[in-house]
Order: structure tokens, then C-alpha cells, then sequence
């Protein structure tokens, strides 16, 4: 994450009041990748309640507060003071340092509130973030990420796995998150050559839709007929429920769920906080839980 060029860019200095978003899809959450549209933000509440305004550009949104005005020029000052009618914005009261805001300064500490995607290729959520205080080491837990919807999931030739969540009442599970964890290959050293260093373990994740439906991509995974270390990966599958809240799910507070196994072990299969899955490079492959139509879950304990 380059803050800085970012941060010069739109000449905000207080970074702590950022919000960033990013895809979340796939193994994507490891880096982060920004996402390069507008989504409409609604905020809900702020901790503690002050005036502000928003600068929405796309994969990060800036919370301007009326004591930001005279580190962002006139121009920002007539902006906020529009925005802000009963504030008075003056250059004295600005909290420019950590002292300063030790001696009474308004912070904005939390918000919360919701982004939809006018376009569907992002799930809409809601949101909760503690904001810090002028501390720009800490900028990544001020990152919120979204998930992609089913249709707008883009497959590649390493493979995907697909689904449908459901109870064992044939109830759909919407909005749950579906983490599949594996360990890459790394193909075997010549004679003579030192042995490579162990391969990294890939999180892969993706957000069910409103009837349960969840697709995985698998694009950290090579193609099948290039490169292919092992014709099989073994990884292991698990299910989360994302709480709902203003009628949105939340993939930041989830619920554990127990998964019917795809395969039984002996004679029964059995549900399992996670489950064994067989991973095969370029396919794309339905998942279903033993002898059902769907992947079975319930809730843990």
C-alpha cells in the first residue's frame, strides 16, 4: 500500500481518518488490491457524533472533520464550512499533534455504516471500524474488504470450486464466507540442486450470494498441462456466517459452521468444523456433501 503518493495525491494529512477498500475475493486479501470504483457509503453513526464530510474516491474515502479545514487551504475551509453550517471552521482549533489532541481536540474514534455497489459486482456489507489517531503505522486495520458477487467472479485455468450452502431444514446460508486453505507445491530439485523452500499456504476466499451460491477461484493454482508440480492438492474447507446488521452482512463477525463431509471417513460422514477437499489444477469442480444435493452446515457446538 504506497499512503504516502496516495495521501499527497488528495492532500490529506490526517491519515487515520482513511477508510480503504479492497477486493477481498480469492487469495486476493493477501495483497490487498484496491478497488478502482465508486460504491455509495452510508454512514450510521460516529464515535463520538461530529460533522464531517466525505471524499468518495473509489478504493479509498477520506472523513473530513471540520479541524482538518486549514491543512487543506481556503478551498477546503469553504468545502467543509458548507458541509458544516453550525461549525466554525477557524485555523486556530485545529489538532495538528498528538498533544494537541491531548488537550481536548475532537477525534473522530469509530464509524460505522454501509457501501453497496450500484452495479452488483461487489456484495454490499456493513462496516465498523475503530479509526487511529495519527498513527500511520496502522493504516491496514482502516482497510475494509468487499467480496465479489458469484456472476462477477472471474475464473481462470488454475480451476474453481463452486456450491450451495445449506441446513440440514434445506434452508439457504447467505452471505456465508468460504475459506479454503492449501499448500502449494513447488516442483522437485534436480540432482544436485538444493531442496526449495517449503511452499507457502494459500487462503482462498469468496462471499455466498443471497441463495447460498459461492464460487472459489483458484488462480494462485498452475495450469493443468504446464507446470504442474502434483495432480492433486489437499486442502481443507470451512464455513463462516456473516452476521447481519441494518440488514447487511458483516465478514467482519462471523460464526463458525459445522460442514458435512463431502466424503465419509468410515461409514457415515459426519459434519467437522473443516472438511478435506481434493483439488485438482484447471478443474472446475461442483462441491456437495455426502449423497446431497448441496454443501450441508450447521451451526458449531
Amino acid at each position: 500500500m504506497d499512503v504516502n503518493a496516495q495521501l499527497l495525491e488528495t492532500r490529506w494529512y490526517q491519515a487515520e481518518n482513511c477508510l480503504w477498500l479492497f477486493d477481498a475475493t480469492g487469495a486476493a486479501a493477501l495483497h490487498k488490491p484496491g478497488i478502482q470504483k465508486q460504491l455509495t457509503i452510508t454512514i450510521l453513526s460516529t464515535l463520538p457524533k461530529l460533522r464531517f464530510s466525505l471524499i468518495n474516491k473509489g478504493h479509498r474515502i477520506a472523513i473530513m472533520l471540520p479541524q482538518h479545514a486549514g491543512r487543506n487551504k481556503e478551498k477546503s475551509k469553504d468545502t467543509l464550512r458548507a458541509s458544516n453550517p453550525d461549525v466554525i471552521i477557524t485555523a486556530e482549533q485545529l489538532p495538528v499533534t498528538p498533544a494537541e489532541l491531548q488537550q481536548g481536540a475532537a477525534l473522530l474514534t469509530r464509524i460505522e455504516g454501509t457501501l453497496v455497489d450500484p452495479t452488483r459486482r461487489f456484495n454490499s456489507r456493513w462496516f465498523g471500524r475503530n479509526l487511529l489517531a495519527l498513527d500511520a503505522t496502522h493504516l491496514e486495520q482502516n482497510a475494509i474488504g468487499l467480496f465479489r458477487h458469484t456472476q462477477a467472479t472471474a475464473l481462470s485455468v488454475g480451476g474453481s470450486l463452486r456450491g450451495n450452502l445449506q441446513l440440514e431444514s434445506g434452508e439457504a446460508v447467505p452471505w456465508a464466507i468460504v475459506s479454503l486453505s492449501l499448500q502449494l507445491q513447488l516442483p522437485e530439485p534436480e540432482e544436485g540442486e538444493e531442496a526449495p523452500p517449503p511452499a507457502p499456504i494459500v487462503l482462498v476466499q469468496a462471499q455466498a450470494n443471497q441463495f447460498g451460491d459461492f464460487v472459489l477461484p483458484l488462480n494462485e493454482l498452475p495450469a493443468a498441462e504446464f507446470d504442474m508440480p502434483v495432480p492433486i492438492y489437499r486442502a481443507q474447507l470451512r464455513v463462516q456466517r456473516c452476521a447481519i446488521k441494518s440488514d447487511l452482512p458483516d465478514p467482519d463477525d462471523l460464526q463458525d459452521l459445522n460442514v458435512l463431509a463431502l466424503l465419509p471417513e468410515d461409514d457415515a460422514a459426519i459434519f467437522a468444523a473443516s472438511i478435506s477437499v481434493d483439488v485438482r489444477p484447471g478443474e472446475h469442480r461442483q462441491l456437495h456433501s455426502h449423497q446431497q444435493s448441496a454443501v450441508l452446515v450447521k451451526p458449531s457446538g
